[in-house]
């Protein structure tokens, strides 16, 4: 899932060649000189390109990641590629990220119906991945006692998922990302129950 690509690679490749051609031709005729800045330019911002982890695709695997319990039980510390091969979502919060806060009510809205007739062994499992600071055990309470609240503080689980923007909520089935939605705005809530219901069938 994360790692160089062999097209970012094979681009390396053929840049470092080209490079090294206009070197030499410059050797013979300074003109070349721009040609030269430009493609050191772009070999440049390749190889950051390169450098940066990927983002976790849908029919990536979970990671195989252990974190910590907000509220540590018999249990405290949890690796999420072994929660089961059941539906999964996975959200990312930060206290300082107001859509993060307005998402969270309106996601536990939509597994509540989802979940409403399903028998326990089959029901959606909210998974949220504190980046910072988890919101008081009231509000933790109030949002499902079912939920699972992990600290991912360290950055554990952000290197593997590479969130682009947050809020950002995986949903997972059978140890796998089926479904990826980036933000919170208009239509959120249908759109999780629909990925949900079409995920539990």
């Amino acid at each position: 899932m994360i790692g160089y690509s062999s097209g970012v690679v094979a681009g390396k490749i053929i840049l470092h060649c080209r490079l090294r051609t206009l070197r030499s031709r410059w050797t013979m005729d300074r003109g070349c000189i721009v040609s030269v800045s430009t493609a050191a330019l772009a070999l440049a911002a390749l190889l950051s390109a390169g450098e940066a982890r990927a983002a976790a695709l849908i029919g990536d695997p979970l990671p195989n990641v252990t974190l910590h319990r907000v509220d540590p039980g018999p249990a405290p510390k949890v690796k999420l590629h072994d929660l089961g091969h059941g539906v999964l979502v996975f959200s990312f919060y930060s206290k300082s990220c107001r859509p993060c806060r307005m998402e969270l009510p309106a996601l536990h809205r939509a597994v509540a119906r989802v979940n409403r007739d399903r028998p326990k062994r089959t029901q959606v499992r909210v998974v949220v991945l504190v980046i910072d600071e988890p919101p008081p055990t009231v509000v933790r309470k109030r949002l499902g006692a079912k939920t699972l609240w992990l600290l991912d503080v360290k950055g554990a689980a952000r290197r593997t998922f590479v969130p682009r923007r947050y809020p950002c909520t995986y949903i997972a089935k059978a140890k796998r990302i089926r479904k990826i939605n980036r933000g919170f705005g208009r239509g959120y809530e249908r759109r999780i129950e629909g990925w949900l219901r079409g995920l539990t069938k």
